[in-house]
């Protein structure tokens, strides 16, 4: 079996600010599952080079339009490994301080495994940058395919944003809560999942300290986040807790990668379209929720745990 379409659900990963793994996120834009305000956005995908004359026409046009009412939001999208360590962090400043002079709402991100660009039917591998215009609630107002005059662009905007109020930060925890009980009924595959042929999660040891983590098959921040874990807790001194790993977008080959990868007596869940992952409101892979004896989550954790946490932890103990 592969892995299915999840893997091309629209995720995105912040550009590079410092070294180390960097998680995948549903992105907070309405219409997109996470503000709480809706705003017309301006997503700008990048297949190529960053240039000063793709700079240029942001700025101008953004200088231009003083649309009243009408909200936006810049979205700027590399294509995903285009930004390394080295660049990414003085481009991702250059675009946010023109959002920042101009008084636009600006989010700098990489395309996780093209699932935006199959949302936004990006042409992949032409090297052009790309232009669409979401409304408020969805769908797209206007297109183009390619480089723009600030002129064109600032045309564009004036023609094509809506009336909407000002955008609010969303939240990308998820939608369960510490303190709040979760039942293992939701992590059966059968309850919704579709089977594999590996063996059942161990519900039945769920609850003895557990720890359940959500991860995503072929992702650098998750892999580092299992390793880290399986540093942690791959040994099998009494009272470690009991660990879950819910797999999305993983089919029977990437499963047992993380079995051999892990090297411990875990339970690997396929989530193969993300439906478990949905279940609980997981934006964010990797999460990994805590639990007590009881089923409580005691604590979330968002985020790719490191050697050093793993290290440290262990140093508590």
């Amino acid at each position: 079996m592969t892995a299915s379409a999840a893997a091309l659900r629209p995720l995105s990963r912040e550009t590079p600010r410092h070294p180390g793994p960097r998680p995948e996120h549903l992105l907070a834009i309405e219409g997109n599952q996470s503000v709480s305000a809706a705003s017309n956005t301006l997503v700008l995908y990048v297949e190529g080079a960053w240039t000063q004359r793709t700079a240029l026409a942001l700025r101008g046009a953004l200088d231009t339009v003083k649309p009243q009412g009408a909200a936006l939001t810049l979205l700027v999208l590399f294509r995903d490994g285009l930004l390394g360590d080295a660049d990414g962090p003085r481009i991702t400043a250059e675009i946010e301080a023109i959002g920042h002079a101009l008084g636009v709402a600006t989010i700098v991100n990489e395309d996780v495994a093209g699932g935006w660009a199959a949302a936004l039917v990006v042409a992949h591998g032409s090297g052009e940058t790309s232009w669409r215009l979401l409304a408020p609630l969805g769908g797209v107002t206007w297109t183009h395919q390619g480089s723009i005059s600030a002129r064109e662009l600032a045309h564009a905007l004036d023609h094509y944003l809506l009336p909407t109020k000002p955008p609010r930060p969303g939240t990308l925890l998820p939608a369960i809560e510490v303190g709040a009980r979760l039942s293992p009924v939701a992590l059966v595959p059968g309850f919704g999942v579709r089977q594999t042929h590996c063996p059942p999660p161990p519900v039945s040891r769920l609850w003895k300290d557990s720890l359940v983590t959500f991860v995503r098959a072929a992702s650098p921040a998750s892999q580092a986040h299992l390793r880290a874990l399986a540093a942690q807790y791959g040994t099998s001194k009494d009272g470690q807790p009991t660990v879950l790993i819910v797999a999305e977008g993983a089919g029977d080959d990437e499963l047992s990668q993380i079995k051999q990868q892990v090297g411990a007596d875990w339970g690997v869940l396929a989530d193969p379209d993300g439906t478990v992952a949905d279940r609980f409101g997981v934006r964010i892979w990797p999460t990994t929720l805590t639990l007590d004896r009881g089923g409580v989550v005691a604590a979330i954790d968002v985020g790719a745990r490191s050697s050093a946490d793993a290290n440290e932890s262990e140093r508590r103990q």
